[in-house]
């Protein structure tokens, strides 16, 4: 798949970002509204929060070919030192079903925290300067591809900052998560 960078700078600090190139032709965009959406914390304040969302895939019609996937979401990254940082976002296919007015830490997982799918893990670093509000994204295609064609039970990803970061994600807009798919209609003979 072709790719363009995105050039970030940030006073003498120059950070290069690829991202795929989308098809310009043929197909469509869906912005798809989460479903669900909450965000979980441990009580004990030890880790920022997770983000919880569900999609509805509905929206995309019967049989679409996804070509590309973006969580798309705005966020503060609290960092550990006063520098600018980069910090690696995970997003995981979350296993359990969950209801966003009853979600917490502890249910209804059975692992604190969330039930996720580590293998299908999917990553991106975010270039953040100390308490910055950043536009976040994920490439979640891999993830969506699964919802879609069934291999994957549909209950959503579970956001969060990999433990391999020294960053904490402090704050979550929720009224800014969307779901971006770049996709065809699949024509039948």
């Amino acid at each position: 798949m072709a790719r363009y960078r995105y050039i970030i700078g940030l006073g003498m600090f120059c950070l290069v970002l690829s991202s795929p190139l989308i098809p310009a032709s043929g197909g469509q965009v869906s912005r798809i509204l989460p479903q669900q959406i909450a965000a979980i914390r441990p009580t004990d304040g030890s880790q920022g929060p997770r983000l919880l969302v569900a999609f509805d895939l509905d929206a995309l019609g019967i049989e679409p070919r996804i070509d590309f996937a973006q969580l798309v979401f705005r966020g503060v990254l609290q960092v550990s030192e006063e520098t600018p940082s980069v910090v690696r976002l995970e997003a995981l296919p979350i296993l359990t079903d969950w209801q966003q007015h009853t979600v917490n830490w502890e249910t209804p997982w059975k692992h604190s925290g969330g039930d996720v799918d580590t293998c299908a893990r999917t990553t991106n670093w975010v270039l953040v300067g100390h308490s910055d509000t950043t536009v976040m994204w994920l490439d979640v295609t891999r993830i969506v591809t699964g919802w879609k064609d069934g291999t994957t039970p549909n209950h959503g990803v579970l956001v969060k900052i990999s433990e391999l970061t020294p960053a904490m994600l402090e704050r979550i807009d929720l009224s800014s998560v969307e779901l971006r798919v770049w996709h065809h209609a699949v024509r039948r003979p």
